[in-house]
Formats: C-alpha cells, sequence, structure tokens
C-alpha cells in the first residue's frame, strides 16, 4: 500500500528448502500452497485449525515461522494432494491422490461433510489417519474442489479472489486471481506470509 514495495523489493515468501508452489488458494484470512512434492502448507490465521497444523496457532506473523519451521498439513501415510481450496469460512479442503476428500477447519455448519459441526485441525490427534474423508456416496470420488471464494459482506478490506482449475504436469490444483494480496492492512494475521512491517519472508 506504499511506493517502493513490490518488484525486486517484494519478498518470496518461503516454503522450505528446495521446495516450489505448483498451486495456491488465497485469500480471506489463510492461505494455502500446493507444493512441488505434493504436499501443502498454509499459512495465516489459525482460530479454526484451518491451516491443519493440530493447534489454533497462527503461522507467518512472527520471525522463524515459515520455511522449513513450517509443517505441511498431515493427511495420512503415504497420502499427497492433488488439488485444493481454501473458503473465507476458514476451512481447507484437498483432493488426494487415492481418490478421496478430506477438509478441516472451521465446521460451524457442517461445512467438513463429516456428519457434526466439530472443528478439525485445532487440536492434535484430528488430522492425518484420524481424519475421514467426506462420503460423497457409493462409487463416488471427487475431481476437483471449490470453497466459497468471495469476500465477506462485513469486510471490504479482503482481497477478492476467484479459483479456476489449472492443469501443470498431469496435476489439477487451483490458480487464485487476488486483487490484493500484498495489502498490509490484511495482513494482521500473518497470511501474505511475511510479518506485517518485515522485509524478509
Amino acid at each position: 500500500n506504499g511506493p517502493g514495495e513490490m518488484g525486486d523489493a517484494l519478498v518470496a515468501v518461503s516454503l522450505g528448502s528446495g521446495r516450489l508452489a505448483v498451486g495456491l488458494s488465497a485469500g480471506g484470512f489463510h492461505t494455502c500452497a500446493l507444493l512441488d512434492d505434493h504436499s501443502v502448507k498454509c499459512w495465516g490465521y489459525n482460530g479454526r485449525g484451518q491451516l491443519g497444523l493440530g493447534d489454533a496457532q497462527d503461522r507467518g506473523d512472527d520471525g522463524g515461522e515459515m520455511g522449513d519451521a513450517l509443517p505441511a498439513v498431515g493427511l495420512g501415510a503415504g497420502r499427497t494432494v492433488l488439488s485444493l481450496s481454501r473458503g473465507f469460512s476458514d476451512d481447507t479442503c484437498a483432493v488426494l491422490d487415492d481418490a478421496s476428500l478430506k477438509c478441516w477447519g472451521d465446521n460451524s455448519y457442517g461445512q467438513l461433510g463429516l456428519g457434526d459441526s466439530q472443528y478439525r485441525g485445532d487440536d492434535a490427534g484430528e488430522l492425518g489417519s484420524a481424519l475421514p474423508a467426506v462420503d460423497l456416496g457409493l462409487g463416488r470420488s471427487p475431481v476437483a474442489v471449490a470453497t466459497e471464494s468471495t469476500r465477506p459482506p462485513h469486510d471490504r478490506s479482503t482481497s477478492q479472489t476467484q479459483s479456476r482449475p489449472h492443469h501443470r504436469g498431469g496435476v489439477i490444483s487451483p490458480v487464485v486471481e487476488s486483487r490484493r494480496p500484498w495489502d498490509n492492512r490484511v495482513n494482521s494475521g500473518g497470511w501474505v506470509g511475511r510479518q506485517s512491517g518485515s522485509t524478509s519472508a
């Protein structure tokens, strides 16, 4: 929101040694990236466990929380992610390599599809193999996932985003068109991936 902050001055988000992002779902108050090893890392606001880290601690708003220090979301032994999407209602969903769908975070209205309204991911022991896949019906499997991608009506300062599927190397990953992901006014939870006012990832 000021001169001299973009271009070479804008620091890349660190996602770990040798890791590259091949997909992104950003907006609201948290951000998730699909990495080149088909893992997922999320950062920003985490009050409902939407980062998938087994706690409710925000990530990216303090030094030393990104890069190798940021854990990948555990979705089960040997499982990798093909597609992901996060919503403004603080939930995140992923299509896995075994054609299952897993969702975590806010579940106030049953949006995780698990038959209850209990948050998932804000406490230890709720993710990985303990996180059930969404039951879509006998013989049914997901081919893509989309969550709410419009800015909340009560907050006109947040980024407006839209997701569209993008094929890259046989992987379906969302490409997000975001109007203002760099705006410091919406970075209080660290969702841009760097501490507010900091010049390092």
